[in-house]
């Protein structure tokens, strides 16, 4: 016995290292910050768009808090330095970023105040602050798709009850339109998290209308201009809390911390219908620790998860058969609330810790063993750089690359099943070009967008919603 003990030991150990060897070193996206931090987990707080990363966080620096922003444009290779968006004198906090185009939407707290700001070129500049709110509770949450903007407010309504109230721009956030009451509930209705994708909107939020803190869900088909009801996504008898919501085609992710066992694990409700039936909910993790703040992206059929594991820190797992099945959570840093995003292969995460801001990457960690560092970065020397713009459309996109010299190029679209439903031919230039494709006759899901030229080949993920 004691033989057989001494050799798992070691597979378990070189298991762990593996897991941990594709990670990065942990790099310091906040230099000079004395006490930063980033937002509940249903406020991101990084997003890509493209090879684009964006990061927003809450840092005191001088006499005040302020929103800082960063961003990287070569996968989180290299950072730009990060720059206050608010006044560093201020009390700022709780930041939240969408993105739709290439404008950058941000939305934060400053008690009682929620403010709004937008970049319209990618975050290298931007423009004035605007007042959403002035009798806030908590922090706003925010959801961009095409021209829509939605904010989700919490408001107090008496002593004991809050709600939440919605707020939209349809003109990509130029002008805004009166703030209407969501919920109406006996009880607390707080912290909603909310995404968009095409004409769609999502929202879970903690709500204890019932006595008993739950997950709630509504969703809208039209841009929010009408909702479905309330209802109660995840309730084991016991307490819900701190839901968020992905979304990925016509599948709808909603993971959050629920008691049901005894203390805080991480539970999963999934829907592949875009929110019109929904799976049983499942127990993703087990630890005899609080594990709650979950924040999960999608890529088809990989999930990856990363939340909080109280007295150890930020923690990833992830899924590569849609949810069925998941790896054990591995240790990505000490600290608090992580986040993460994907760029083709590479997985990107963020967390607090220690006051600073931390960034670590794994540069094949979304497309697994079949894709490895060297075959990302000859991709990119070649030249193609292959983006598509708006990623998550129904009915145009355009197909974004660049070209070292001018020859033809091939476009092809394949459906998830590998079928070939597109094929677009083109006259390529030295330099940047772009494609209009026009998918008003294809059925929403998810696609694939291969471009091939001068011997050298790309592919890029293509999300069609109607």
């Amino acid at each position: 016995m004691r033989t057989k003990i001494l050799i798992l030991i070691p597979i378990a150990l070189l298991s762990f290292l593996a897991a941990m060897a594709q990670w990065s070193p942990r790099v310091k996206l906040s230099p000079g910050s004395i006490a930063a931090g980033l937002n509940e987990n249903m406020g991101p707080c990084l997003v890509a768009c493209g090879d684009t990363l964006n990061v927003v966080w809450s840092d005191i620096r001088t006499q005040g808090s302020a929103i800082y922003y960063a961003h990287s444009s070569d996968r989180g290779l290299n950072w730009s330095n990060p720059v206050p968006l608010t006044d560093t004198t201020g009390s700022a906090s709780f930041p939240a970023i969408a993105i739709s185009g290439s404008t950058v939407h941000l939305v934060w707290f400053d008690s009682p105040n929620a403010w709004y700001k937008r970049s319209v070129d990618g975050g290298a500049n931007w423009n004035p602050a605007v007042l959403l709110d002035g009798s806030s509770t908590f922090w706003p949450g925010i959801a961009a798709s095409d021209s829509v903007i939605t904010v989700a407010l919490n408001i107090d309504v008496s002593t004991s009850n809050s709600e939440i109230f919605l707020i939209q721009s349809v003109n990509s956030g130029v002008s805004w339109g009166p703030e209407v009451r969501f919920t109406s509930a006996d009880g607390r209705s707080e912290d909603p998290a909310i995404r968009a994708q095409g004409s769609q909107i999502h929202m879970v939020w903690n709500d204890k209308r019932n006595g008993n803190m739950q997950t709630y869900y509504a969703r809208s088909l039209d841009y929010g201009h009408t909702w479905d009801q309330n209802m109660s996504l995840i309730n084991g008898g016991a307490m819900s809390y701190c839901p968020m919501v992905s979304l990925n085609g016509t599948y709808v992710d909603v993971p959050c911390g629920d008691t049901r066992s005894g203390n805080y694990d991480i539970w999963l409700k999934q829907s592949s219908d875009s929110g019109t039936s929904w799976n049983p909910e499942k127990q993703l993790t087990t630890d005899p620790l609080t594990e709650a703040y979950p924040y999960l992206v999608r890529d088809s059929m990989r999930l990856h998860l990363v939340f909080i594991r109280w007295n150890s820190g930020a923690m990833y797992m992830k899924s590569l058969d849609g949810g069925a099945s998941w790896d054990d959570p591995v240790l990505l840093g000490h600290g608090g609330q992580p986040f993460i995003a994907f760029t083709g292969c590479v997985l990107h995460t963020i967390w607090p810790d220690s006051g600073s801001i931390w960034y670590s990457r794994n540069p094949t960690g979304n497309c697994g063993s079949g894709t490895s560092v060297q075959e990302e970065q000859s991709s990119h020397s070649r030249g193609l750089n292959l983006n598509i713009q708006p990623n998550v459309f129904s009915e145009k996109t355009r197909i974004v690359f660049t070209l070292t010299g001018n020859g033809p190029v091939m476009i092809t679209i394949y459906d998830l099943r590998g079928n070939e439903v597109a094929v677009i031919p083109e006259q390529g230039n030295r330099g940047l070009n772009q494609v209009s494709f026009n998918a008003s006759g294809f059925p929403p899901g998810i696609y694939f967008c291969r471009l091939n030229a001068s011997g050298a080949t790309q592919t890029a993920k293509l999300v069609i919603t109607k």
